[in-house]
């Protein structure tokens, strides 16, 4: 009984508007909390609380997302996975060189070839390991190894120096590190169980050290609820692993306010309050600004750095990395269609992968899972749609014993 529960409630559906209706519900706490409202507005930028536009638009893309989850679910891509895959490679090819192409001031060659090499990686993944243990040490390694590289190429360690976070937000590395993390700590658990938290744990810890929390969080609940869905982890264990989660979006979160703004007077507890406010009231001015048809025309989405909300929705003179919810970049370029296509490709995405099967298939489901429920801070980007693409390619073409 305890597992079907909590399958049901892992089902795309309910854990994503579960997950969105607690973040609006952190919003709105925060804008009649004294200790985090006085803060939110203290500036002109946000003179007071969003407006009913902006939750009535949230609450449409919530549901479209919902109907589109259960329309994808109908969608049987297995029954023709060639077909499948080889979309999959022809979307994830141009979508990464583009990636790298507006992140990396290096030679067009050279995004090319770098493409391409991340691509062969995938189908050695898929096609010729066929031992999942060989898989996760492979995948485990090439972690360790960037997460060695990150603090290596930004000059110093990021969650003690502010300039070498600034340098590791857009380090190909920390990405490579974030996908490998994960992906080897959600599939050791799933395969072999509670024994490989340990595991799940330091990759955590090195996510801890790259300064950005979501690559710790992102390690440690793509584990749980791997574990959680396969039957490998109890709830008392996933509970146990909640307990570094909270301290991360507590604790750490306020050491980086700290390091960023030199002092910070909001309690821990209250930071993440405080994120969900501040996030939501950017949504607003999207809101605000971009209805009904957008304003940017693509150029938020093809913002790798996540700053063009700072100066063209704040009016930031120097440009900051700004999140803006799971709606907020294409609704920034296309308005309500913007909300729309980001609900039905996620949507429909997530049901599909949601029909998981073998140990694998829900080792990647967790995965696409637990990046969704951080993109509903975030924001979906580039780098999601890489990610995205590429699960969707391992699930179709594993050929191991998932």
């Amino acid at each position: 009984m305890r597992k079907l529960s909590a399958g049901r409630l892992l089902r795309p559906d309910a854990a994503v508007a579960g997950a969105y209706v607690i973040f609006l519900a952190l919003a709105w706490a925060s804008y009649r909390l004294d200790i985090t409202s006085r803060y939110l507005f203290a500036s002109a930028v946000f003179p007071g609380p969003p407006s009913w536009s902006a939750y009535g638009l949230t609450a449409l893309g919530l549901a479209a997302l919902v109907l589109f989850v259960r329309k994808g679910r109908g969608i049987r891509v297995r029954a023709h996975r060639g077909a499948w895959s080889l979309l999959a490679l022809a979307l994830l090819f141009p979508v990464t060189a583009l990636t790298i192409y507006l992140t990396l001031d290096i030679p067009l060659p050279l995004v090319l070839a770098a493409a391409m090499g991340y691509i062969l990686i995938l189908r050695t993944i898929a096609c010729r390991f066929r031992d999942v243990r060989g898989v996760v040490l492979a995948a485990g390694s090439l972690a360790v190894a960037s997460s060695i590289l990150v603090p290596v190429l930004s000059g110093g360690v990021p969650i003690l120096d502010p300039e070498a976070r600034l340098v590791a937000a857009m380090s190909p590395f920390r990405a490579l590190f974030h996908g490998f993390a994960v992906f080897a700590a959600t599939l050791a658990v799933v395969y072999y169980g509670r024994r490989y938290l340990l595991l799940a744990a330091a990759l955590g810890v090195l996510g801890v050290i790259s300064g950005f929390k979501s690559d710790a969080i992102a390690v440690l609940l793509s584990a749980s609820i791997g574990g959680l869905i396969s039957g490998r982890l109890r709830a008392r264990e996933v509970a146990l692993a909640g307990i570094p989660i909270l301290g991360i979006l507590t604790l750490m979160s306020t050491h980086i306010a700290v390091l960023a703004f030199g002092s910070w007077n909001i309690p821990p507890l209250y930071y993440p309050f405080y994120r969900a406010g501040f996030t939501f009231l950017v949504f607003d001015r999207i809101v605000e600004m971009a209805l009904p048809w957008g304003m940017l025309g693509g150029g938020a989405i093809l913002s790798t750095s996540q700053k063009v909300v700072s100066t063209a929705v704040l009016g930031y003179a120097e440009p900051h990395i700004i999140t803006s919810t799971l709606l907020g970049p294409l609704t920034l370029d296309f308005g309500i269609p913007g909300t729309l296509i980001t609900s039905a490709f996620v949507g429909l995405y997530l049901g599909m992968v949601g029909n998981h099967r073998g140990p694998f298939q829900t080792a990647l489901y967790a995965i696409v899972l637990t990046h969704t429920l951080i993109l509903i801070e975030v924001g979906l980007q580039l780098t999601s749609l890489i990610l995205y693409i590429s699960v969707f390619y391992l699930y179709l073409a594993w050929k191991g014993d998932g």
